[in-house]
């Protein structure tokens, strides 16, 4: 399956860039994300966990991520409840204090039992990911208009 979002913000690549790369931050903001774990750091990459809940169901999944500065952010798995995940977060400057916010998200669960269980958890949870980085953006960077 394929997730492709893209939002015109009012805040600039420098100041989104930092929210996307802060994966250890994302439990305080992402209302389905009850754990965001960095397992390790080096100078290209960082692996993270990430543990979604969603009412009694509760899944962790494993990322490398690796980012561009002000520019993308590159995700693939590690290991996790699917057998292919990628995705990317690319910014682009569109004025002074405005870019253009972009995530495409492609994934397939490890089985038919868990696409049932947690297909449309995890697409709701990669759809409304977009919306959640603008409203932590004006949490942090206060309220802005385009």
């Amino acid at each position: 399956m394929k997730v492709n979002r893209k939002a015109l913000v009012p805040y600039c690549v420098e100041e989104m860039y930092p929210l996307i790369q802060g994966i250890e931050h994302y439990a305080e903001f992402l209302p389905w994300c009850s754990e965001s774990v960095i397992l390790s750091e080096s100078d290209d990459a960082v692996v993270a966990r990430l543990t979604i809940s969603r009412g009694s169901l509760k899944k962790s999944f494993t990322t490398r991520n690796r980012g561009t500065e002000n520019q993308a952010v590159y995700m693939e798995l590690v290991e996790g409840p699917f057998r292919s995940l990628t995705g990317c977060w690319r910014l682009e400057p569109l004025a002074d204090n405005a870019c253009r916010v972009l995530l495409d998200v492609e994934f397939e669960f490890s089985n038919k039992l868990v696409a049932i269980a947690f297909g449309p958890i995890f697409n709701t949870v990669v759809s409304s990911m977009v919306d959640a980085f603008l409203k932590r953006a004006r949490v942090i960077y206060g309220e802005r208009e385009l």
